[in-house]
C-alpha cells in the first residue's frame, strides 16, 4: 500500500503522526483467496483483549483477483467468490468499526496482457455493491482517476506512482472528514503530550535543568518505540 516515498501508508502515517498507528498488512501479489486465512489471524491478534483498539479499516483488493482466468500466475478469483471473500474479511471485526473499501484501479492493458480493463472495472463494481450492501464507505478509483493521464498515475501500468497515491489519500481523508469526523487528523489529540509542553510544566515547577535535558532525550527515544496510541488505523490489501 505504498511505504515508498509518496506512498499511501507514508502519507497516512504523516497525517496521523502520534495520533493513530497506521498498520499496513498488505501482501504483494496476493488475491482474496490467499489473503483471507491471513486476515483472520491478523484481526484476531489486533482485536484480542489487551490489544490496541482498531479505529478504522481500509480493504483494497481486486487487481490480482481480476487477472484473466487460465493465466500462469493462478491469481484469478471468480468475481462472486471475490465478493464473498471481501464480505468475510469485513465480517471479521465489529460492524461499528468504520471501513473504507477501495476499488482496484484502472490499468494500462498494453503493459499487462493477463488483465482486461473491462474485467477490472467489473470487480470494482462488485466492491461498490458490497460496500452499499453492508453500509460501508468506498473509494471509487475509476471515478477518482477519471480524466487523468494514467501514465502519470501508474508506474508500470498497474501499480501507483506518488501522484496516484495522492489522489487515493485525499479521497480517504475526504470520506473520513465527511462521515467519521471524530477520526479526522485535526480532531484527534496527541497520544502523549508534546515534549515542549512537558518541559514547560517542569519549568513551572522549577525542576532542575538536568531533569529537563533528560526529558528531552526520553522524548527523542519515544518517537521510535515509546509512543503507542490506544487505537490503530489498519489497512489490508494485495500490495505491501
Amino acid at each position: 500500500m505504498g511505504w515508498q516515498e509518496g506512498g499511501l501508508c507514508q502519507r497516512l502515517c504523516g497525517a496521523y503522526f502520534r495520533k493513530l498507528d497506521v498498520v499496513n498488512r498488505g501482501l504483494g501479489g496476493y488475491n482474496t483467496d490467499w489473503y483471507l486465512p491471513i486476515a483472520e489471524k491478523i484481526i484476531d491478534r489486533a482485536h484480542s483483549p489487551g490489544k490496541s483498539k482498531i479505529a478504522l479499516v481500509t480493504i483494497w483488493f481486486g487487481a490480482n483477483d481480476a487477472v484473466l482466468d487460465g493465466m500462469p500466475s493462478g491469481q484469478h478469483v471468480p468475481i462472486d467468490r471475490y465478493k464473498k471473500n471481501l464480505l468475510a474479511m469485513y465480517s471479521l471485526y465489529p460492524s461499528d468499526i468504520p471501513t473504507i473499501f477501495i476499488t482496484p484501479p484502472p490499468i494500462q492493458p498494453e503493459k499487462w496482457r493477463d488483465r482486461d480493463p473491462k474485467v477490472t472495472a467489473d470487480y470494482g463494481e462488485a466492491v461498490k455493491d458490497l460496500a452499499k450492501q453492508v453500509g460501508a464507505s468506498v473509494v471509487d478509483t475509476y471515478k477518482e482517476f477519471e480524466g487523468e493521464d494514467l501514465r502519470k498515475l501508474l508506474s508500470d501500468g498497474l501499480h501507483l506512482k506518488p501522484a496516484g497515491y495522492d489522489i487515493i489519500f485525499n479521497a480517504i481523508l475526504k470520506i473520513i472528514r465527511q462521515k467519521y469526523p471524530h477520526l479526522a487528523p485535526e480532531n484527534l489529540p496527541l497520544a502523549l503530550p508534546r515534549c515542549v509542553d512537558e518541559c514547560r510544566l517542569l519549568k513551572a515547577k522549577r525542576t532542575h535543568h538536568r531533569s529537563i535535558l533528560q526529558l528531552g532525550r526520553s522524548c527523542l527515544q519515544g518517537l521510535t518505540y515509546m509512543m503507542y496510541p490506544e487505537k490503530q488505523f489498519t489497512g489490508m490489501s494485495e500490495v505491501g
